[in-house]
């Protein structure tokens, strides 16, 4: 190697090693503890401003609760100018926080302020959201605690949500949530496309758990193309005396707008491997299919045994919904729901698919039919019903189009005798197809019997009945 060789090279690893230096930031570099106690509110937003100024820098957040003494109060005579931790135009960056946590400001009320109508305030009060991402294109954030301390809050009963959550995106593409801990926050754990005209894209969350947060666990508004894999949504709407807002949901697809209104339409949205559990609210919930183009739902545990809960324990109406390989556990009075909860959706239904999922449910209001015809499939299931009393039906299937080779386990604490008003173990009306369904029981009293109903008009083939003599069919033509 010559002189001017090694001079070349020796500049260029100065210069490799000078741009590595000015990519990797700390958050102490701006003041912030990360003590418990220390105010680092202006050092995070100083923080955040650099990091984005720097394409493809890391920011690190070494271990330590870095807290939020304060919050927002939007306007009134005690009005301040205190902002959400903002990210603005932030690409290529990586957030990381493993042993970190951010502990923000909730002892303080959220009174009636504005009244939008005659029911309900608003509160000038607001949390702040430490990662508000604005503009922003690849970036990561990853191994967080966020505490919202909503249970350290109080509010008048008559104040509507506001807004407030750990992590909220606006026209973000292509970027990751990865091992974040989101609980407490007075509106949402995660909110993705919020109020935005321009839709998130490429959006993937990985071993996100979002619990005990007031409004959602997670909203997905409008965006286009999410994974959601190996989370937890749990507890939403349980925070002490503070309380729930209406959904209370685990996850909600609930897209604001439609185009023109916005770009695209919310779709492509994809939940892997995930829990919903023990939420005040439905366990998952997507209502509007003329809004939400497409909804997968696989291989994930959906749990409704807390009492008080919303009775739609699952209602997946996207215009295309694909719900395959779940498993459900529903207690009296929780059901999956299979078509939207009002008529003026159903034309805009195009096709769901429930296949391979295991329910286990407690009562006949396991799975609750649509209110009028919808393209819904219902295929391979195994259904078992365990009653904690007589029931006089335990399931119907009504106003869809198939209901194939599903095995219906029926327990016989569910025999409430052969009189009555409908006196049938499953009845079947207005579905198109019924064929290739097994049916099996633990009732073994010879005198005793569960009888199918077969409404007139359907197709109905290859039943099998396959305990003893207990099940009977009858045919209405």
């Amino acid at each position: 190697m010559n002189r001017i060789q090694f001079i070349t090279g020796l500049f260029s690893l100065c210069v490799i090693q000078a741009m590595t230096a000015a990519t990797a930031l700390n958050v102490t570099q701006f003041g912030a503890k990360g003590d418990g106690v220390t105010d680092d509110y202006a050092a995070l937003q100083a923080a955040a401003t650099a990091v984005c100024k720097t394409p493809g820098a890391t920011l690190v957040f070494p271990p330590g609760t870095y807290k939020i003494d304060r919050h927002r109060v939007v306007g009134g005579a005690k009005k301040n100018t205190t902002k959400d931790i903002q990210y603005t135009n932030c690409n290529g960056v990586t957030i990381s926080g493993y042993g970190a946590k951010i502990d923000v400001q909730g002892n303080f009320a959220r009174n009636p302020d504005v009244y939008p109508t005659s029911a309900y305030a608003v509160s000038y009060d607001e949390g702040i959201i430490p990662f508000f991402m604005l503009n922003s294109t690849g970036f990561t954030i990853s191994g967080f605690e966020l505490d919202g301390n909503v249970d350290q809050m109080s509010r008048s009963p008559i104040v509507i949500e506001g807004m407030n959550a750990g992590v909220l995106t606006r026209n973000c593409n292509n970027y990751q949530l990865l091992d974040l801990y989101i609980h407490h926050f007075h509106t949402d754990g995660i909110s993705l496309g919020h109020g935005s005209t321009v839709a998130d894209t490429g959006a993937t969350l990985t071993n996100i758990t979002a619990k005990n947060n007031a409004r959602q666990g997670l909203s997905v508004l409008q965006v286009r193309g999410a994974k959601i894999d190996s989370s937890l949504f749990s507890d939403t709407g349980v925070t002490g005396n503070y309380g729930m807002h209406s959904p209370g949901a685990g996850a909600d697809v609930e897209p604001e707008r439609t185009p023109p209104a916005v770009n695209v339409k919310t779709g492509l949205i994809e939940f892997t491997n995930c829990r919903f559990e023990e939420n005040l609210g439905s366990q998952f919930i997507s209502t509007v299919p003329s809004r939400v183009e497409s909804v997968t739902v696989r291989n994930s545990v959906i749990r409704a045994t807390r009492a008080g809960a919303d009775p739609a324990a699952y209602l997946n109406a996207a215009a295309t919904s694909v719900n395959t390989g779940n498993t459900f556990y529903l207690a009296a009075q929780k059901a999956i729901v299979l078509g939207p909860t009002s008529a003026v959706h159903y034309p805009s239904l195009v096709q769901a698919t429930y296949s391979g999922n295991t329910i286990q449910a407690s009562d006949r209001f396991g799975i609750y039919p649509p209110i009028q015809y919808a393209p819904v499939d219902f295929v391979g299931n195994t259904v078992t019903v365990t009653p904690v009393a007589p029931e006089k039906a335990f399931l119907m299937f009504s106003n869809i189009n198939r209901a194939s080779a599903n095995t219906f386990n029926l327990a016989a604490s569910g025999y409430a005798g052969n009189t009555g008003t409908l006196p049938y173990a499953i009845v079947y009306m207005g579905v198109k197809t019924v064929t290739g369904n097994q049916y099996t029981t633990n009732l073994t009293s010879p005198k005793s019997f569960y009888t199918i109903y077969y409404g007139p008009g359907m197709q109905v083939s290859a039943e099998a009945f396959l305990t003893g003599t207990t099940f009977k069919g009858l045919t209405i033509q």
